[in-house]
């Protein structure tokens, strides 16, 4: 019965475990029913947000061709612009060759003067460098010679040297032999008293001969002395040739570079005709079209700075050379003159602000006009036409080409018209 009975409660606890497993699958169930009707609303969360993106794509689409149809409007007025620019440019090319026609012309003409100046030059140059070769043919053939007379003033002392030597050894020579006699004599003198009565006679031509080796040191002395002050005074002497020679070999140096100086700047002042000298100062009237930057550089590799008008006197001579210039009317050259860093102060290549009592600009400048450049304009021309009371200064965009006048302090060498 008890075995019954236990097999009993076997079963019903097997029987518990399956209620609750039943319990558990109810509750998945449910579960379940409950995800899918998150699916359902799930999918028509999706539906809705496929419309609102179909929405606004039909929403970009409008704004890209109201876009295109501004963009369409813009083009024809560019397009009209386009046909307008056109125009002004083909009569700016006709102009350009016309202009381009002439400075051809004009430059044709310099640079058949400028050979003709360069022939002459040529030939002028020739004549200085066969005086320049000669001169250094001079110049060598004396190094030369000064080189022979040390060789042989130093070959002089050796001889010299060699002589006292020569000397001293004979002296030593004799007294080497004194000193032998002299001992010799000694050994005799000490041969005892009874010797000494039977020599008396050559004691006597013992002290004779003591007096003669005092008399020949004596003489030795003196001629040593002698033989020193001699050296002393040849040494001295040939002190003062050296330093004579050294000081004619200085002057002759200096002459030297004298005359290459004179012959360089002599070469150089008449190798370029564009350096004009004007008071204490060397002018460069350029040619080549550059930007205000690059003719800067120009001139700083000529020696030289973009010019800095410090008087009413240097701008009269600028005016007056700027108007023998091949070019237009209304063209201008470079001077050293921006406000590039501060808009408005102008200051001078050299740091230098522009003097308030000397300013030339032409009537209604420096405007800083834009229309070319967006920087407006910053550095300064002066103008070849135009001009009323040397007034020729205008403020023009610092990238254009324009040529440029370098200005430098005159040379010291031998000529006082030294420009190159």
């Amino acid at each position: 019965m008890w075995v019954v009975w236990c097999e009993w409660v076997q079963m019903w606890v097997v029987c518990c475990e399956w209620v609750q497993m039943w319990v558990v699958c109810c509750e998945w169930v449910q579960m379940w029913v409950v995800c899918c009707e998150w699916v359902q609303m799930w999918v028509v969360c999706c539906e809705w947000v496929q419309m609102w993106v179909v929405c606004c794509e039909w929403v970009q689409m409008w704004v890209v061709c109201c876009e295109w149809v501004q963009m369409w409007v813009v083009c024809c007025e560019w397009v009209q612009m386009w046909v307008v620019c056109c125009e002004w440019v083909q009569m700016w090319v006709v102009c350009c060759e016309w202009v381009q026609m002439w400075v051809v012309c004009c430059e044709w003409v310099q640079m058949w003067v400028v050979c003709c100046e360069w022939v002459q030059m040529w030939v002028v140059c020739c004549e200085w460098v066969q005086m320049w070769v000669v001169c250094c043919e001079w110049v060598q053939m004396w190094v030369v010679c000064c080189e022979w007379v040390q060789m042989w003033v130093v070959c002089c002392e050796w001889v010299q040297m060699w002589v006292v030597c020569c000397e001293w050894v004979q002296m030593w020579v004799v007294c080497c032999e004194w000193v032998q006699m002299l001992m010799w004599f000694s050994s005799k003198c000490s041969s005892g008293e009874a010797a000494a009565s039977q020599h008396e006679k050559p004691n006597r031509k013992s002290n004779l001969l003591l007096w003669a080796l005092l008399a020949a040191a004596l003489i030795i002395i003196y001629r040593l002395a002698f033989d020193k002050i001699r050296t002393n005074k040849t040494l001295q002497t040939l002190k003062e040739d050296n330093k004579v020679l050294q000081e004619d070999n200085k002057v002759l140096s200096e002459d030297i570079e004298a005359l290459r100086k004179h012959i360089s700047d002599h070469v150089c002042l008449k190798s370029d005709r564009n350096w004009e000298k004007h008071g204490d100062k060397c002018y460069y009237f350029s040619d080549r079209y550059l930007s205000w930057n690059e003719s800067r550089g120009f001139c700083e590799d000529l020696g030289a700075h973009l010019v800095k008008i410090d008087s009413r006197e240097e701008q009269e001579f600028l005016v007056e050379k700027v108007k023998n210039f091949v070019m237009g009317d209304w063209e201008g050259l470079w001077i050293g003159l921006t406000d590039s860093e501060v808009e408005g102060i102008w200051t001078w290549v050299d740091g230098s602000p522009l003097d308030s009592r000397m300013k030339f600009w032409l009537k209604g400048q420096p405007d800083n006009f834009k229309a070319s450049s967006a920087s407006g304009e910053d550095c300064v021309t002066i103008l070849k036409g135009g001009a009323e009371d040397l007034n020729t200064w205008n403020d023009d965009v610092c990238r254009f080409a324009r040529k440029s006048i370098c200005e430098k302090p005159a040379g010291t060498g031998p000529s006082s018209s030294v420009c190159g």
